[in-house]
């Protein structure tokens, strides 16, 4: 176990306070008996190799190695190791959902970083742009190290453990099927090839319900209608900090470009997948194993296996998804038929079903907290984002069910909630500084005066929330709740 972790040369890498050579430490920690010593290493390695959400040139290094203690049944709570993976991945999944990771705009982004990389030097001494472009060939080094883990995240889905198979099946919500020929942009180590389809792979009994139907615009049966180009346009997410931000400054100057080294493998990036092979989703190992895993015994597991399947686009291109998730919407546990109706919601848009609106403003208007991954579990929150996919901005049910929600929520799971309701009311952004409360129209006095009259939405932990008054700002709103409640009145 961890063989090779020494053969990394982790001094001549960085991380956001420097040198990497404390991680292999804090790696080997994780193997640790201890439960305190697991949580601090697991802690350190957050905060370094994944701090406030930047990845550095060590982050996918240290990769292969998360990998390899994920796949070992006598590894501790491989469930955090596996988040931790997730999160070298993409970031903090708040900025993706309901659309899914863009990983087309970050390798259109990195194109020309991974040279910077190789030529090293100070990071601040490059120009902005280039700055950006190695940012962004760092973060799709570490997406594409994670993603050579998917051939053993697939087997996980049936592991002994719950908890596992929970963060299992989120992961391969991320990660697409990649094409079954493609280079390596790093050495000449080919990735795991993808497992064979099993086509006879069993699906959840209720052969009533797994068969999808024809469509009828028309009607609101349960029918699921057929794909359309249409369909699949996702509306953006709402406004949040981590969505919009750029991937913040590393506190060190050379933290992203170490010194150039005689040893040539120093800079490579780890055995990963081309940026120049698209990761086309089709009938794939993923998509099998998830639809299985939407007849897990943990509902958890369930509807977290129906959202990757939506996330991955599945329900919409596989026959075998779409049975299976059509089958998941009539699942008697509430949490798998929230998980089913968001992801069939990114299936087919507008064109869904009316019960899988139904399920979406039920959850909306106030679903409980679940143990599903995604939102850190706010199952309630991704399904008030996705009501965008579904229904017009101008629609009066959703605004009722989201602001019905307002004054129970606080701290992040408030963002989604208000984040969706001002979206849909404030269609043209921010308005202009000073305009009065009177010259706005009816839904946005309705949203205004929810805000003013629920204080305890503004707060986190008892007190002022910052990214809740940046949310608010935003769209040219008083960003405080006495200021708010002055403006209304």
């Amino acid at each position: 176990m961890l063989e090779k972790l020494d053969d990394v040369p982790w001094s001549d890498l960085h991380h956001a306070y420097g040198p990497a050579d404390d991680v292999p430490a804090q790696l080997r920690a994780l193997r640790s008996d201890d439960a305190d010593v697991r949580k601090k290493s697991l802690w350190s390695l957050f905060g370094t190799i994944f701090h406030q959400g930047t990845r550095y040139e060590a982050s996918s290094h240290a990769v292969p190695f998360l990998l390899e203690l994920a796949a070992a049944p006598a590894t501790p709570s491989r469930e955090s190791v596996i988040e931790l993976l997730v999160a070298l991945a993409i970031g903090s999944d708040e900025s993706y959902l309901p659309g899914g990771f863009p990983l087309a705009e970050l390798q259109s982004a990195a194109t020309g970083g991974a040279a910077l990389l190789r030529d090293g030097g100070p990071l601040a001494s490059l120009p902005e742009a280039d700055q950006d472009r190695l940012q962004a060939r760092i973060e799709l080094n570490a997406y594409e190290a994670v993603a050579a883990g998917v051939p053993l995240f697939v087997p996980l889905l049936k592991d002994p453990d719950p908890a596992v198979r929970r963060m299992a099946a989120y992961a391969l919500g991320w990660f697409p099927a990649p094409s079954p020929h493609f280079s390596s942009s790093g050495p000449d180590v080919p990735i795991a090839p993808p497992l064979p389809l099993n086509p006879a792979a069993p699906l959840p009994a209720n052969p009533d319900t797994a068969a999808p139907l024809s469509p009828s615009p028309e009607t609101s049966t349960d029918a699921l209608p057929s794909a359309s180009p249409a369909a699949h346009t996702a509306a953006p997410p709402p406004p949040s900090p981590a969505a919009h931000a750029p991937a913040s400054p590393s506190p060190n100057p050379e933290v992203h470009a170490a010194p150039p080294s005689d040893r040539p493998d120093v800079h490579a990036a780890p055995p990963s997948l081309s940026p120049e092979v698209p990761i086309a989703g089709a009938a794939s190992p993923s998509s099998v194993a998830l639809a299985e895993a939407l007849a897990d015994e943990d509902a958890s597991v369930a509807a977290t296996a129906a959202l990757s399947l939506g996330l991955l686009g599945e329900t919409a291109g596989s026959v075998l998804a779409e049975a299976a998730i059509a089958s998941a919407l009539g699942d008697p546990r509430e949490v798998v038929r929230g998980g089913a109706a968001i992801a069939l919601a990114k299936a087919h848009g507008r064109a869904a079903p009316r019960r899988v609106v139904d399920e979406l403003l039920s959850w909306a208007a106030g679903g409980q907290a679940t143990e599903v991954p995604y939102l850190d579990g706010d199952l309630a929150g991704y399904a008030a984002r996705s009501l965008a996919l579904v229904l017009p901005d101008e629609s009066d049910e959703a605004l009722d069910a989201l602001l019905g929600r307002l004054p129970t929520v606080s701290g992040a799971e408030a963002l989604p909630v208000v984040g969706e309701a001002l979206r849909r009311v404030f269609p043209g952004g921010p308005i202009v500084s000073g305009t009065p409360f009177d010259a706005l129209t009816e839904r946005q006095k309705r949203v205004v005066r929810a805000l003013a009259g629920s204080p305890s939405t503004w707060l986190f932990l008892e007190r002022a929330y910052g990214n809740f008054a940046w949310l608010i700002g935003s769209y040219g709103l008083p960003s405080d709740e006495e200021a708010m409640r002055a403006y209304a009145t």
